[in-house]
């Protein structure tokens, strides 16, 4: 593999199929918190922090942003907000908003994703924030959400602007917005948060069984997934006795979590072939929206959700790789948009230069020639710019098609055909593993 194809990878997936350390096991298979619909004057509350905004700027000409709507501070609502208004009538039909990023390792990538759960909650009754995470990691942070408890997150992040991006969420939630919560719509892309989930429910409805399948569980991949699917098939033959033990939602959401991680193991072994796009196309492109669903399916009258992931994953018009099958398989967002129609609305990012890191490392941010970011540093010095998708704003052509960093590998596309929006940072850091 290509140190190119390498970076590709590392860039798409929040992958790592090494065990983590953990604070002890922890049960995430626990039902969701009841959820309770704010009432009409709580949400009328919850926009107040805009009420003194000036008209907002029109998107179709661009957008300069502030660099302190950057800011990590929930309920920092002030003139550095504002221009985001103008997203109003983007996201004003939409029950799902995507919100990409280019690379995983990009500290500003983070904060423009909570600058926007700022401006999305406050504004326009989001309540449910998935992230690219399997559901036990999302589980967890939802656990410390509710007990508003960061202790409890220990073992169950990568990097180090989660949780800064956490403690954003947490502030929302006290700011107005006490049913906002967290999901994971990924499959068990971090292993051991999925495995201990499943040890912890075995703990409680079958614990000899669980200490005689535990080895095979956190064993070589091809023996986990063995494990994980006769765990499933026990769960399926036993359900009376186990609901009689945890109930009907704690048994169901264990079966997802053992979904998600039988589809880890195999994404996993597949990667280990050195074919991303076959492992992708085959175990997870699908998996994400089936959990998107699901996840969508739980939210109430009004509300609305906030998907933050890689920006191939929210493109509107994108096939991600080929399934043993031999069928194109197309992006997350792509099968949500065809289903969602306006209903759905994607906003990449895009950079300049600088840094990004891939785990602990930092290396310099590509500057390829002939690319949309490289034409965007020639005809602005902005540091930060929200973008439509057609016209030509700051003078750019986005009628044409571009060549994107870390973007297609076959073809240029055109940005009206991917995304509804682009937030565009000139310079990036590095946001290390932790």
């Amino acid at each position: 593999m290509s140190r190119i194809s390498a970076l590709l990878v590392l860039s798409l997936c929040a992958c790592d199929n090494q065990n983590q350390p953990v604070a002890g096991p922890t049960d995430a298979s626990v039902p969701e918190a009841q959820v309770v619909v704010d009432s009409s004057s709580a949400a009328d509350a919850a926009r107040e922090p805009f009420a003194q905004c000036p008209a907002p700027p029109l998107l179709a000409d661009g957008v300069t942003l502030q660099a302190n709507v950057l800011s990590w501070d929930a309920q920092a609502i002030g003139d550095s907000d504002c221009p985001l208004l103008a997203l109003d009538r983007l996201v004003a039909s939409a029950r799902l908003i995507c919100s990409g990023e280019n690379s995983h390792g990009v500290l500003e990538a983070k904060q423009l994703h909570a600058a926007l759960a700022r401006y999305l909650v406050l504004k326009h009754n989001v309540r449910v924030i998935a992230v690219e995470y399997g559901l036990a990691r999302m589980d967890a942070w939802q656990r410390a959400l509710e007990a508003d408890d960061e202790r409890l997150l220990v073992g169950h992040m990568k990097r180090h602007s989660e949780l800064p991006f956490w403690r954003a969420v947490a502030g929302l939630r006290r700011a107005g917005a006490p049913t906002l919560r967290f999901a994971g719509f990924d499959i068990a892309v971090t292993l051991t948060d999925a495995i201990d989930n499943t040890l912890s429910f075995l703990q409680r409805v079958d614990a000899e069984y669980g200490k005689q399948i535990e080895p095979d569980l956190r064993g070589a991949l091809i023996k986990a997934n063995q494990a994980a699917q006769q765990i499933k098939s026990r769960i399926n033959e036993r359900r009376a006795s186990y609901v009689t033990t945890v109930g009907d939602a704690v048994v169901d959401r264990q079966l997802w979590n053992l979904d998600n991680l039988i589809a880890a193991f195999s994404f996993y072994t597949r990667m280990d072939t050195n074919d991303f796009w076959a492992a992708n196309a085959e175990f997870r492109e699908p998996a994400l929206y089936s959990n998107t669903q699901r996840i969508l399916a739980t939210l109430k009258p009004g509300e609305k959700m906030l998907m933050v992931t890689h920006n191939l994953h929210c493109s509107k018009n994108l096939a991600l790789g080929t399934n043993a099958d031999g069928q194109s398989v197309d992006a997350v967002g792509t099968t949500l948009s065809k289903t969602l129609g306006q209903s759905y609305a994607a906003i990449g990012q895009l950079y300049g230069g600088g840094n990004e890191s891939q785990g602990l490392t930092a290396s310099a941010y590509p500057e390829w020639p002939n690319t949309l970011e490289v034409e965007l540093m020639r005809n602005t010095t902005a540091p930060l710019l929200l973008l439509p998708i057609r016209g030509k704003p700051f003078g750019v052509d986005l009628e044409r098609s571009w060549w994107t960093i870390y973007g297609w590998a076959q073809e240029a596309h055109q940005m009206s055909a991917l995304y509804d929006a682009i937030g565009w940072v000139r310079q990036v850091t590095p946001d290390h593993d932790l």
